[in-house]
């Protein structure tokens, strides 16, 4: 979500002069509200595990039009890094992927 709010802010300030959080808001609401943003239902556990950087999702089981963002939005070089390093990781078929299948980072 974080980055998300990036990259609509850093958007928005690349086409006008001044905006207010209600704008950006609103903006991230739409996107959310279209599907146009991309999510994995996890538990809470494997969404911590998400976050600290200890699990690693495969792209062709991401719900939502992701896409569009990179399409249609300014986004941030830190943050294209990020959707780079996302979109590399290997495939897995959402049908078989076990609870032993998580692509953990290696230490």
């Amino acid at each position: 979500m974080q980055n998300i709010c990036e990259i609509i802010i850093s958007d928005m300030l690349s086409k006008n002069n001044s905006i207010t959080s209600l704008d950006a808001a609103m903006n991230v609401l739409k996107l959310h509200y279209d599907n146009n943003v991309g999510y994995v239902l996890l538990v809470s556990s494997l969404h911590e595990k998400f976050h600290n950087g200890n699990l690693q999702i495969p792209m062709n089981i991401v719900i939502g039009n992701w896409k569009y963002i990179t399409k249609n939005y300014y986004i941030p070089e830190r943050i294209q890094k990020v959707i780079e390093g996302f979109t590399k990781i290997q495939t897995v078929n959402e049908y078989t992927w076990q609870k032993d299948q998580y692509l953990l980072l290696q230490a």
